[in-house]
Order: structure tokens, then C-alpha cells, then sequence
């Protein structure tokens, strides 16, 4: 049955504290608790992306409370506290298996409730907002995000040199190896041309990064390599999402941009928990919008799930492009009739 139309909740947006709620505490019940960071995203969440299902075209809401646009500060500020617990954590158990789990689950929480924060406040282009998210991408031990978001992936999305955007037939696992580098690249050419040498700040942070890895496992081998374990998971998040909202769409150099070089979803609950991420091609339009602005476009392209519920499948790169290389044939169809 049709679902009527009528406004969404913005407060629905604070639903998107629960894992951080949840990750802070397990860390003190200890124990087998500490691995529900892990369980939660990648077992609950998807089938929470199936449960709430997709509404069509909801109607905006009227009102936006004020405390909207503090929701990703919190958010990082939040993260920062889930991370100077894990390191209490590591520095009292040591290096037992319970640690490790805080680790990847606080590195999950980071990917999903850390880094889609700071992706937001990194488009304000200066002021306390725009440090947070440079304080949280620090935190995961990727620094340069912000400035190669902003500066390249923006500009050159779904064309050949956007290393964050994923050519057709390119599997998850190759895209991981190659586009970590590639981003990192791409952003250090960027501002060398600004700031060469050493003066180049994706080069300092860079250098920041390993001399705080140094200290860490000079002061505590388990506190050091919880942080890699901590920043690895949350990046291997971010470059997950990375893949799916631009995968196999391709964009020439003289093409502007259009809802056509996204990946979009309406799950709802991907879009409450990611505060609108899958929304993304909106987000392309027009990236100085905040998120409980954002709108569907008509024309894009649709996941085949949320961004939780395309997680399992995306890992298996075979069931990944069943899944979606129909949707682009049938794209290439469409273009090919279109008048000239």
C-alpha cells in the first residue's frame, strides 16, 4: 500500500547518536559488549535499511529546529571522547582480544558518525566548524580528506583523475589498494603548487600523523596499535562509501556536473543515521547546502538498498556488479535514445 504523503521529523536526525551511545558504554561493561560497534552497522543497520524502506519523495519539512546545524559538531566532539576512552581502555587491558574489538568498533563509529560529520562541517570554509573537521579526519589518521574533497573530488567527480570516484569494472579491494594513495596524491600536487616543500600542509599533517603514531607506541605498544586499528577501520568505511556513490558513472572533462554522477538512495535509514549522505547527488549540486536541506533528485541513479543495507554485497565484487551494472546498462540505453 502507497504511503501517504506527509513531512518527516527533523528530529529523526537524533536517532543518529545511538552507536556512539552505545560504543562509549560497551567500553565500560567490557566483555563480549565491546564488539557491538562491529554487530550493530554491519548486521542490525542493514536490515534496518530493508524495515524502514524507502518513502518516495517525503515532504519537506516546515520547520528546522535550530540545534540542526550543531548536530555533526557534536557529533565529532562526541568521537573525540569515544577515542580518548578507547586509549584509557587500551592503556589499562593491554593487548587482549576485547581491546581490539573497542578498536574496530570505535573505528566504525568514527567511519559513520565521525568522518560524515566532519564531511560536513568541512564545507564551511573557515571558523570552529571547518577546525573540527580537520580535528577528526587528524583523529582517523587522514588529514588530507577535507582539502582533497573540497579542492578535487568536487571538482573532478566521476571523471578519470577523481582517484575517490570508482571506473566501471574496478572491484571493492582494488579501489581500497589504489585510492588511498591516488586521493593523497592528487591533493599533495594540489597544494604544492601553493605551498611547495615542506611548507605543504598535507605534507605536515601527513608528518604529524606518523610522529603521533610514534609516540603513541613509544608510550604504549597496545595504545599505538589501537589507534592504526581504530583510524584503519573508520577510513576503510569512508572509502566504502567513497565507492558506492560514484561507482561505474563516468564524466568527461568538459561535462558539468548533474545528478547523473551519483549514486543515490532514499532508505531511510541510511539517510537518518548518515544525516542524508545517500542524498548524494544533491549534495553535488549544490555543496554549501546542509544536510537537513538536502532533496532528491528525480534524475538519479538509485542503490539497490541504503548505504548499510549495499555493504555485504558490495564486498563481494561479482554479486556487486549483478546488482548494478543492469542499472547502468539500462542508463546507457536511456542516453543513447535521448534526442541530441
Amino acid at each position: 500500500m502507497a504511503e501517504s504523503k506527509r513531512s518527516e521529523s527533523t528530529h529523526i536526525y537524533l536517532l543518529s547518536f545511538i552507536l556512539p551511545m552505545v560504543v562509549l558504554t560497551t567500553m565500560f561493561v567490557g566483555d563480549w559488549a565491546t564488539s557491538l560497534g562491529i554487530i550493530i552497522p554491519l548486521t542490525l543497520y542493514p536490515l534496518l535499511d530493508v524495515f524502514f524502506s524507502i518513502r518516495e519523495n517525503p515532504l519537506p519539512s516546515r520547520q528546522h529546529p535550530a540545534y540542526l546545524e550543531w548536530i555533526p559538531a557534536l557529533h565529532v566532539i562526541f568521537q573525540l571522547v569515544i577515542l580518548a576512552t578507547l586509549f584509557k581502555l587500551a592503556n589499562t587491558d593491554g593487548s587482549v582480544w576485547t581491546t581490539w574489538a573497542a578498536a574496530i568498533s570505535c573505528g566504525f563509529c568514527a567511519g559513520i558518525s565521525g568522518i560524515v560529520p566532519a564531511h560536513e562541517l568541512g564545507h564551511y570554509v573557515w571558523g570552529p566548524r571547518r577546525w573540527l573537521a580537520n580535528v577528526m579526519m587528524q583523529a582517523v589518521a587522514y588529514p588530507h580528506f577535507t582539502q582533497e574533497h573540497n579542492r578535487n573530488h568536487h571538482r573532478y567527480v566521476a571523471m578519470n583523475r577523481d582517484g575517490a570516484s570508482a571506473p566501471l569494472g574496478r572491484g571493492f579491494w582494488k579501489h581500497l589498494v589504489v585510492t588511498i594513495p591516488l586521493q593523497w596524491l592528487s591533493i599533495h600536487r594540489e597544494m604544492s603548487r601553493k605551498f611547495p616543500g615542506i611548507r605543504n600542509p598535507v605534507l605536515l599533517r601527513t608528518i604529524l600523523s606518523l610522529l603521533t603514531a610514534t609516540a603513541l607506541f613509544l608510550y604504549n605498544t597496545a595504545v599505538g596499535s589501537t589507534w592504526l586499528i581504530y583510524s584503519a577501520s573508520a577510513v576503510f568505511l569512508l572509502e566504502y562509501v567513497n565507492y558506492i556513490r560514484h561507482y561505474g558513472l563516468h564524466r568527461e572533462e568538459d561535462e558539468v556536473v548533474t545528478e547523473l554522477h551519483s549514486w543515490d538512495s532514499e532508505a531511510r535509514w541510511s539517510r537518518w543515521m548518515l544525516l542524508e549522505l545517500s542524498r548524494h547527488s544533491a549534495h553535488h549540486l549544490k555543496a554549501n547546502v546542509p544536510f537537513w536541506q538536502l532533496q532528491p533528485t528525480t534524475g538519479a541513479l538509485r542503490l539497490p538498498s541504503g548505504y548499510f543495507g549495499c555493504f555485504w554485497p558490495c564486498m563481494i565484487p561479482p554479486l556487486w556488479k549483478w546488482l548494478i551494472h543492469p542499472k547502468l546498462d539500462l542508463l546507457e540505453r536511456k542516453l543513447k535514445e535521448k534526442p541530441a
